[in-house]
């Protein structure tokens, strides 16, 4: 008896940022597939493709990669119909799409959260450019939560509008915080 050769697992190659993209324009393509005969040569082409991109950004051994092979599946029978048929690659196509819509929002998880900024000690620059972006982007209202804050602050608030209302949470003023407050 002959042994089968274990498939080897394949890690993602693509990252998510480029993989994203790519997955979204299949998803549209594959939308169109509706209209398509069930066996037509651009339908497999488009199922080849979009498990070979999957596998790139997830790696084979993925869920969602297991959920598009998955929807491939069916049951047929010697007695269905050519519409039966297609209405059943149709629904296979509808399962194939959520798992590749269901990978996107995987990849998306690894992506950074734009709206997060982790900044290391001894990078003060990089704060101080990074509280004046979110000053000059407060339209309403800014509060801000500091242990400790002193009269650095204060330039970065002059440019406020007028209208911008400020709230400064803290424990201690150092200096003439509160003076020039």
């Amino acid at each position: 008896m002959a042994r089968q050769k274990a498939a080897s697992i394949l890690a993602p190659t693509l990252p998510a940022g480029r993989a994203i993209p790519i997955l979204e324009k299949l998803v549209a393509e594959g939308e169109q597939f509706f209209n398509e005969h069930r066996n037509s040569p651009k339908r497999q082409q488009w199922i080849n493709t979009t498990e070979a991109a999957l596998q790139a950004a997830l790696g084979s051994a993925s869920l969602a990669v297991d959920a598009f092979s998955s929807a491939q599946c069916g049951s047929y029978s010697p007695y269905d119909t050519e519409q039966e048929l297609q209405e059943q690659a149709d629904s296979q196509l509808h399962g194939m799409i959520a798992a590749v819509n269901s990978a996107v929002q995987q990849l998306r998880w690894k992506l950074p959260d734009p709206s997060q900024v982790f900044l290391p000690a001894g990078s003060a620059h990089d704060a101080y450019v990074e509280v004046r972006k979110l000053c000059s982007a407060a339209a309403q209202s800014i509060t801000i939560v500091d242990s400790y804050v002193d009269d650095t602050l204060w330039p970065l608030l002059k440019n406020l509008a007028s209208t911008v209302a400020i709230r400064i949470l803290t424990t201690q003023m150092k200096g003439d915080f509160a003076l020039e407050g």
